[in-house]
């Protein structure tokens, strides 16, 4: 039951849009998870800076029920990083990702 939301300052098309989504459905399973419960948000055109600097930044948040360990993180991260740098423009040095391992997670009407 992985939640990856994507926030970032830059502007993006709807075609960028989709091949973030695309690179973060090709690598969840990195994380030992499946695109099949995977959803995704991307949001652009964010009032946010990073090292008090307002240039090009972004913030992957990866939410999945249950815990993430480390060594996945450290694999997804050293995948996904090139990857939507080079698709968003955005450096690698001013991405970041976040991980939260969520404990209860609610859908369709009850909780896992």
């Amino acid at each position: 039951m992985p939640y990856i939301e994507v926030k970032t300052n830059s502007i993006l098309t709807k075609e960028t849009k989709e091949e973030v989504m695309k690179v973060l459905n090709d690598k969840i399973t990195l994380l030992h998870k499946t695109k099949d419960w995977l959803m995704l948000n991307v949001i652009d055109n964010q009032c946010m800076e990073f090292k008090a600097d307002n240039s090009p930044c972004l913030i992957i948040e990866v939410k999945c029920y249950g815990n993430i360990d480390s060594s996945s993180a450290s694999d997804f991260t050293s995948e996904v990083t090139p990857l939507i740098s080079k698709i968003t423009g955005v450096s690698a040095s001013r991405i970041y990702i976040n991980y939260i391992s969520i404990k209860d997670w609610g859908y369709s009407g009850f909780n896992f």
